[in-house]
């Protein structure tokens, strides 16, 4: 997803994110996010991870989740995005590469997409190997 970060007077690049809504579990909310902001159901939706972004700030946590087997929506569901946001389709290894490059630069994002890179890279070694893209 390419979207405007206000506090950074800059576009952001980042999975597709979201906030915890009463009565669902973060799974679910995964879920939703993933159709809301890429318009694609998940055949899988499996956590991979899970960040405390300013453990000494703020009892906060990000929970990571891998979606695989990804298909467009006839009719997705609509977003509470104030802008409509851009969604970015890249194989893992690019978007790997644009984190060492600063391309990617919101440490969420980026600490999502090296959790999925050692998803991918365990496994391949076990032989589960499946391409794995973010964004559509």
């Amino acid at each position: 997803m390419k979207e405007f970060a206000l506090a950074q007077n800059a576009y952001d690049i980042h999975p597709p994110k979201g906030g915890m809504k009463k009565g669902k579990t973060p799974r679910q909310v995964a879920i939703e996010e993933v159709a809301e902001e890429t318009g694609l159901a998940a055949e899988s939706m499996e956590p991979i991870g899970t960040l405390v972004p300013i453990s000494g700030y703020f009892n906060f946590r990000t929970r990571v989740f891998l979606a695989t087997g990804a298909r467009r929506m006839e009719d997705p569901p609509e977003g509470d995005e104030i802008e409509k946001q851009k969604v970015l389709r890249r194989p893992l290894a690019t978007a790997i590469e644009m984190c060492k490059d600063g391309r990617i630069r919101e440490a969420r994002a980026v600490s999502a997409l090296f959790l999925a890179e050692a998803r991918a890279f365990s496994d391949a070694r076990d032989g589960k190997s499946e391409a794995v893209t973010c964004g559509r």
